[in-house]
This record gives C-alpha cells, sequence and structure tokens, in this order.
C-alpha cells in the first residue's frame, strides 16, 4: 500500500491595517460570500513576502509589510486540505482606493476588530480573526526571519 506524501497548501494573508480597521475583501467561493484578508497562494520561484506583496497589488495597493504577526496551519474540515498561513502585516498611512484584477472580489471593507469578530461567520477562514488580534497584541516577527534561496540560473 502507498501512502499519499502530505503537503500543506502554502498561502500569504494581507492583514491590511490603516488606523483602527483592517482590509476585507468580500469574494464569492463557490457561490457563497465570503470575507477574508487579501490572500492567494505563493507562486513558484517567490519568496514569501513578494507574494504577499503580489497578494496586496492584485488589490490595487502597493505597500511594503512591515512584519509577520504569525504563521498558522489550518486543516480544513470538509476535505483533505490543510492550509499553511503566513500572515503579513502591511501599516498604511492613507486610505487607498481599492480596485481588483480578481473576477470573484465584489467589494473591499474597512473594518475594526470587533467588526470582523462579528462577523465571523462570513470568513473565509477562521485564521483571519487570529492574525488580526495577534497583530493588535504585538506580535510582529521581523522579515529577515525569512530566507529565501532563489533558482540558480545559468546565464
Amino acid at each position: 500500500m502507498s501512502v499519499a506524501r502530505f503537503r500543506p497548501n502554502v498561502t500569504v494573508a494581507c492583514i491590511v491595517r490603516y488606523q483602527d480597521k483592517f482590509l476585507l475583501v468580500e469574494e464569492i467561493i463557490d457561490g457563497v460570500k465570503k470575507l477574508n484578508q487579501p490572500a492567494g497562494h505563493l507562486e513558484w520561484g517567490e519568496s514569501l513576502p513578494d507574494a504577499a506583496k503580489r497578494e496586496l497589488k492584485e488589490e490595487g495597493i502597493q505597500a511594503e509589510p512591515t512584519g509577520l504577526c504569525g504563521i498558522y496551519l489550518n486543516p480544513t474540515a470538509d476535505k483533505p486540505l490543510t492550509y499553511l498561513r503566513f500572515g503579513f502585516v502591511f501599516e498604511l498611512t492613507h486610505l487607498p482606493t481599492c480596485t481588483s484584477t480578481e473576477e470573484n472580489i465584489i467589494a473591499w471593507h474597512w473594518l475594526t476588530a470587533e467588526q470582523i469578530i462579528e462577523r465571523a461567520g462570513q470568513l473565509r477562514s477562521p485564521a483571519a480573526i487570529q492574525c488580526v488580534q495577534d497583530t493588535l497584541q504585538g506580535k510582529l516577527l521581523p522579515l529577515n526571519i525569512l530566507r529565501f534561496t532563489p533558482i540558480a540560473t545559468e546565464d
């Protein structure tokens, strides 16, 4: 009998903060409206911070992450799938205009932590609340703890 090799899906989440509010995108997932931080999968050949910046740029926001609020391992209840989520914090000094290149994004919401908790049933991932709480508690790891070895190319 062969044993399938377990591989979690690596995702990056952008915890975007402006004053006392956090950005959540409203998206349609399998026909249902869900709320989530701007997030997506790590792509081949990119570093984790670069993946987070790319995901945020897809919302029309160009910014640099200020730190990592945590690394979260979240198995799903309805299918044999686990997400390994890296939460990148972006502290903004001005409120941006959001646009999206993603068809399933239908709205953007700037919500307080309390408002996010009130909408827990609408969240795509339970890690969204934990990321916000960790950010508010000052759990911010420096980005230099992440190492990236680019692919060597022959010139």
